[in-house]
């Protein structure tokens, strides 16, 4: 999102933009001192591209990815990453914790709503 890009430069925060798929945009990020990659794109590819740079320029960082399905996670972690999430399985598994804790408390299911929707609020402001 280029305007949220540049909403964080000018509030001085250190933000770059470009192509995740592109080796060059990649390179050019200072990646040496990273010690941590969030990607939550979930192109095999492009997480294997991010991980092989980012290796390279520091080895010990921690790599975390997404992916769409079971195939594709495996293919990351048999590349080396040190965790993969799959957001529907943990969207499951969540909704299983929450039946087992709530079952049939509406009080419950209520106070979760709320804590959701104000999450919700923050995340879209």
């Amino acid at each position: 999102n280029p305007d949220l890009v540049n909403e964080l430069k000018q509030e001085g925060v250190n933000t770059f933009y470009g192509d995740a798929q592109d080796p060059t945009f990649l390179e050019e990020l200072n990646l040496r001192e990273v010690k941590m990659i969030i990607s939550t794109i979930p192109s095999v590819d492009t997480n294997r591209n991010l991980f092989d740079i980012a290796r390279r320029a520091q080895p010990d960082s921690i790599i975390i990815a997404t992916a769409d399905n079971e195939k594709d996670a495996l293919t990351l972690y048999d590349q080396g990453l040190d965790y993969v999430v799959m957001p529907y399985l943990l969207g499951g598994q969540h909704a299983s914790e929450l039946f087992e804790k709530y079952v049939f408390a509406r009080d419950g299911y209520d106070m979760i709503r709320h804590h959701h929707l104000n999450e919700i609020t923050k995340h879209k402001n």
